[in-house]
């Protein structure tokens, strides 16, 4: 997420994962700008946590787990008290009960669905910290994706929340712990063949994904695909992608923000979806410049 973050270092030093995050961002504000778009979001923030966590299996121990979780914890808890505020002025404009707006799943994501991201970082470093650096990798993985898939079931049966994004979330960690899993059974070095196989992969996700929303195996691919090209031998970055893929965690987190006043004046569609990624590149430019840039990673 940030620059002190136990994975920024090796990310840096790989292309794929800083041009994938800065694919996977702009997914993200595309969904949240065109509504239709918004299942290509889903799957983009999946590929995010997943180039988060496969870095931080590589080289987690407990101190950078622990500064991990709490770097996450703080942004999310800092970051629900601005959206907080959108959410009750939206529902003043829109004339209807603040209160009435509370939801379920809010207790995972916060006001705003897509800081659900954070809270999913954090539940998944702190796995990682409890479970320890001797534990044998490939049964923990497997066992996570029994757990998840299990969960993702009962989901499904409506005994569990049905409150949007809950039974999507639970799915997506299905398929992203399943991935995790094959991940850990591949050899850690892999091949100049997995970059192709890393993009076919999300191609394939991204395909069914117009044709069929919320599926486990759209996430398997997703989250597999990423993995694999962040493994894949390739060549350092250049420095302007390093820089702009520096941007793409304060973008994540302002472009909601952004999209509601534009959208309240009237803009919509594309040009919505072209301002608010400009917009939030800006103001995440300019606060990592000043004294709040700790909120903007």
């Amino acid at each position: 997420m940030s620059s002190q973050s136990p994975d920024r270092a090796q990310i840096h030093n790989r292309s794929y994962p800083e041009l994938l995050r800065c694919v996977f961002c702009s997914l993200v504000v595309l969904g949240h700008a065109r509504p239709a778009s918004i299942n290509a979001a889903i799957l983009a923030v999946v590929g995010f946590l997943t180039i988060s966590t496969t870095f931080t299996i590589d080289a987690s121990n407990s101190p950078r787990l622990r500064a991990r979780i709490r770097e996450v914890l703080f942004l999310w808890l800092a970051w629900c008290v601005p959206y907080a505020v959108v959410l009750v002025v939206r529902s003043i404009i829109k004339g209807n009960d603040p209160l009435a707006l509370a939801r379920p799943s809010m207790l995972l994501t916060g006001p705003s669905i897509h800081l659900w991201y954070l809270p999913a970082l954090a539940a998944t470093s702190g796995m990682l910290l409890l479970l320890g650096e001797r534990v044998h990798w490939k049964s923990v993985a497997w066992l996570s994706a029994v757990v998840a898939g299990l969960i993702a079931a009962v989901s499904m049966t409506g005994l569990s929340m049905s409150d949007p994004p809950a039974p999507q979330m639970l799915v997506a960690g299905f398929g992203f712990a399943t991935a995790i899993g094959t991940c850990r059974i591949l050899p850690r070095s892999g091949s100049r063949a997995w970059a192709a196989l890393g993009l076919l992969a999300i191609i394939a996700a991204v395909a069914l994904c117009l044709v069929t929303t919320h599926v486990w195996l759209n996430y398997f691919l997703v989250a597999l695909g990423t993995i694999c090209l962040c493994r894949a031998p390739q060549p350092a970055p250049p420095h302007w992608l390093v820089a702009v893929a520096s941007l793409t965690g304060g973008i994540y987190l302002v472009h909601a923000m952004v999209i509601f006043p534009l959208r309240y004046v009237g803009v919509s569609g594309l040009p919505l979806f072209v301002a608010a990624l400009f917009i939030s590149g800006v103001v995440t430019a300019i606060a990592r410049q000043t004294q709040l840039r700790r909120f903007f990673p």
